[in-house]
């Protein structure tokens, strides 16, 4: 079965972590560096702070790191960077080199995937579907995305079949997965 399966699929944390979650809307092409803060007095604090992350990132206003893949180059900012990736915090607070450049090329993955990684930072969601699961995967345990991660194993794992269980269990082992 070649169907492709997937779509938009925001984290949600288990029992067991901390957190309430959230997400935020997907990343939208809008033009728009305008658009208003939710003013209704009932938005919770974290979307209202989404919403606003959101904005910046897609008017690209206050970045000051630019990830570079494969010659597409992603503006960032990275204390959120940082907020959610031990990997990317290390990088940014280290005495090396990395945490004074302002452009940062990343190996061993593609821009697509990168920006999957990206809105999932920036909002919460991303958008899974089995012909890009695995590699998000791998990119979301490099860059060290734990929740990113956990929500590409458990889409994985409900897609698990017997013509491709030994791949995922491959997969899954060589990433300190369950």
């Amino acid at each position: 079965m070649n169907a492709v399966r997937g779509g938009t699929v925001t984290w949600r944390p288990q029992p067991w972590q901390d957190g309430d979650g959230g997400g935020g809307e997907p990343l939208s092409d809008s033009d728009s560096e305008e658009e208003d803060f939710p003013d209704d007095s009932t938005t919770p604090l974290g979307d209202y702070i989404t919403h606003g992350i959101k904005q910046l990132l897609d008017a690209q206003q206050l970045c000051d790191v630019t990830l570079l893949v494969e010659g597409k180059k992603f503006m960032c900012h990275r204390v959120l960077l940082a907020a959610v990736s031990p990997y990317f915090r290390a990088m940014f607070t280290s005495p090396l080199v990395e945490s004074r450049l302002t452009e940062i090329r990343l190996e061993e993955v593609t821009p697509s995937i990168m920006e999957t990684v990206i809105q999932f930072v920036y909002t919460g969601e991303a958008g899974l579907f089995l012909d890009t699961a695995e590699d998000l995967f791998v990119a979301a345990n490099r860059l060290q995305v734990m929740p990113l991660q956990d929500l590409c194993s458990r889409f994985l794992f409900e897609h698990l079949s017997v013509e491709n269980c030994l791949g995922m269990y491959s997969l899954a082992r060589s990433h300190h997965d369950q």
